[in-house]
This record gives structure tokens, C-alpha cells and sequence, in this order.
């Protein structure tokens, strides 16, 4: 990731830029450490990211990523899962932070048939059998023609596997996939609608299937 949350991003003088400089790298390389989800920059692969599948052909691309090179897009006239991950192993009644990097342009072509972006990064919570029991989901973005950074926390409770998926209707682009464990939250505005300018918060929600 580059940069902090808007509620970290403000220090006053040369001490709040070296504690807030000094944070991100602990931050970084705690989440470096503790990452559960391979190939979360979709940077390794051959044909297809390894660790990742599209049962919506969805593209692998080269080009303007978040960081890297490499990304993932996809676009789908109806809402649905996009790409999504191979399973990882979960540790019950742990605190889980999923976060992602997200791009919805406006596509011109579309507007003419109706097309509005709506995208939402999310987990499948898996039982022992595989079953979901639950999922989290991070905000919607519905358009974005920057990157736009994502989150979601939840507790795991009695899931011991995650799935993620991105899910899509219109167009969208995403890089730089991150799932960690967690001690407390790191950032602010959990839950929270957008606001009146459209600007996606970084917290989404949590639901029972």
C-alpha cells in the first residue's frame, strides 16, 4: 500500500512526519510478516495470477497497477464474483483485516446500455466442510478513476478457511489484495456510509448467509 488513512495522514511539524513515517514502516512490515493471501499483487503467474481464478474471464493486465506491473480487471453486465482466491487457512475466533486497492472507471461505451460500476471487494468465511457461513464485504465503489483504497475487519469466530472475491458489475480493476490477522484496528471510520462528495470510506460490513 502507499500511503496511510486520512486519519493518520495529518502530523504537525517534523515530529508528527517522523511518528507517522515511523508507523508505516511498522505497520508494513507487521502486515509483510502476517500475510495469509499469496500472490496478493498479482504479480506471479504464468497464464493467470497463481492463487487466484476467474469463472468470469476476467483479464490479467500489464500496465498502470497500483504497484507492480501486474492486475487483475474484469467487467460483467450483472453483479457477480469477478475473480476470487484460493482458500486460506483462518485461526477461529481471531481478528482478520481484508484491504485492497480498487480502480472503476467510467466506461463510455457502457453508458450507452445502462452500465453503472458497482464493485465491492469481500471474504467467504468457510466451515471445516468448506460451507459459508458468513461474509464480509468492504464499501462499494462505484466510481473511481484513481485507486482507490478499500477495507473491512472481522472477527472469524468459528471459521477456520477464507475465501476473497471481488465482485463486479460494470468495470473494475484491482491490485495489491491484503489479508492479515490483527491485534486491534489500525484505522478509523468503521462502517461508515460515503460521504455527500461520493468519497468511499475504508470500512465495510460484516453478514450472515
Amino acid at each position: 500500500m502507499n500511503g496511510l488513512p486520512t486519519s493518520l495522514s495529518r502530523g504537525r511539524g517534523s515530529g508528527g512526519v517522523a511518528f507517522l513515517l515511523c508507523l508505516s514502516i511498522v505497520f508494513l512490515r507487521a502486515a509483510r510478516a502476517q500475510e495469509l493471501l499469496p500472490n496478493g499483487s498479482f504479480e506471479e503467474g504464468q497464464r493467470t495470477p497463481t492463487g487466484w481464478r476467474t469463472p468470469m474471464r476476467g483479464e490479467w493486465n500489464a500496465g498502470a497497477a497500483h504497484s507492480g506491473r501486474r492486475f487483475v480487471s474484469a467487467r460483467s453486465k450483472h453483479e457477480e464474483v469477478v475473480w476470487e482466491s484460493e482458500s486460506v487457512k483462518l485461526q477461529p475466533q481471531t481478528d482478520y483485516r481484508l484491504s485492497g486497492w480498487i480502480r472503476a472507471p467510467v466506461d463510455v461505451a457502457r453508458r450507452v446500455v445502462g452500465w453503472n460500476n458497482q464493485v465491492r471487494l469481500g471474504v467467504d468465511l468457510l466451515n471445516e466442510l468448506g460451507q459459508v457461513i458468513r461474509h464480509a464485504q468492504t464499501p462499494m465503489v462505484r466510481r473511481s478513476e484513481a485507486w482507490q483504497f478499500v477495507a473491512v475487519e472481522w472477527n472469524a469466530e468459528r471459521a477456520v478457511a477464507a475465501r476473497v472475491w471481488l465482485k463486479v458489475k460494470g468495470r473494475a480493476d484491482l491490485d495489491d489484495v491484503s489479508l492479515v490477522p490483527i491485534a486491534a484496528s489500525f484505522m478509523g471510520n468503521k462502517g461508515v456510509e460515503g460521504d455527500e462528495r461520493e468519497r468511499v470510506p475504508f470500512w465495510g460490513e460484516e453478514t450472515n448467509d
